[in-house]
């Protein structure tokens, strides 16, 4: 049996009730990884330690500072934030699993990382020119297990997420102002300094929540600037079903996840038209794909998947107890 350890992020004050109610992903994946393992979750937080569980998992939250390695074989490091440092630097024979979000990719160069995850093969490629030794892999990035299609009645042409604290590489005012006034919108997220025009719907509603939302709507959009990083709206409306139009500029495992590509100028007819070539059938084998080839255990799967393979070529025998 082998010991994990999971950098979370920072603790706010949605965290606990993400936990409560079960919705995010990376608790769900990283449970789904290290089954029948001992293993704990690390959130940042203030000084004063607390610990919570979640699915026999210790949680547990303070000062990175005042973390005490506890011997773990495996730390997964979720996000390349610069405060996991002093623990990484503790941690120094565990294997170590590095994932980055959106610029953050890069590895730190003082953390001898066993493997690397990235979501496109530009940013393989500049890892790789910076560490070529680096162990670098694409990441299979699903959803959280509540996404997933809902038979109900379609209130709205198309579905589009985008926070407002975001707006500037996440297009709100691109949208609000390019969008045809004939297609009615809803738009997931917290409000933004622009005035939605009337075609569209402003609504922010919970994690758990955002699948009954999603399954309202006929198509998804994704018109991003090249900041995110297989932002998890791609995962989560493939999820429920949607067929989805993505912006050139988003980047993304782009063989992996099926999707129309288009650029800005002919944005808006691929949108038209997948919403006339629209059938519930084709929403049903989006899914099928979607759970066949992108869902958490598929994730989880690929990633012991090249954990072996690397433990293997080290002849490092400790992770044959995974099952």
């Amino acid at each position: 049996m082998s010991n994990w350890l999971f950098l979370r992020g920072a603790w706010d004050e949605r965290t606990q009730n993400s936990i409560d109610t079960d919705d995010d992903m990376w608790l769900q994946l990283f449970d789904e990884l290290t089954k029948k393992e001992r293993r704990e979750i690390y959130f940042r937080g203030n000084d004063s330690f607390f610990d919570s569980e979640y699915k026999n998992i210790r949680i547990f939250c303070g000062n990175e500072n005042k973390v005490d390695y506890l011997g773990e074989q495996f730390v997964f490091s979720r996000g390349g934030f610069d405060y996991y440092l002093p623990i990484l630097k503790t941690a120094q024979f565990a294997y170590k699993i590095r994932y980055g979000a959106g610029k953050r990719y890069m590895p730190e160069p003082e953390i001898d990382y066993q493997l690397v995850l990235v979501d496109t093969e530009e940013q393989k490629a500049e890892v790789l020119a910076k560490y070529p030794k680096a162990n670098v892999h694409l990441f299979i990035k699903p959803a959280a297990r509540h996404f997933k299609p809902i038979d109900m009645e379609k209130e709205y042409d198309v579905c589009y997420i985008a926070n407002g604290q975001q707006a500037r590489f996440k297009g709100i005012e691109w949208v609000y102002n390019t969008a045809p006034k004939d297609l009615k919108i809803l738009h997931l997220g917290y409000p933004s300094k622009f005035k939605p025009p009337a075609n569209v719907t402003c609504r922010r509603v919970d994690r758990i929540d955002m699948p009954a939302e999603i399954n309202k709507c006929r198509i998804g959009i994704v018109p991003y600037g090249s900041i995110d990083s297989c932002p998890r709206v791609i995962p989560e409306m493939l999820a429920c079903g949607l067929p989805l139009i993505i912006l050139d500029t988003v980047n993304f495992w782009r063989e992996k996840y099926i999707y129309v590509d288009s650029d800005k100028d002919w944005f808006w007819a691929q949108v038209k038209t997948q919403l006339r070539q629209y059938d519930s059938i084709h929403s049903k084998s989006i899914f099928k794909y979607y759970k066949e080839n992108l869902s958490i255990p598929i994730a989880a799967n690929h990633i012991k998947e090249l954990i072996n393979y690397k433990t293997a070529a080290c002849g490092i025998r400790y992770w044959q107890n995974l099952a």
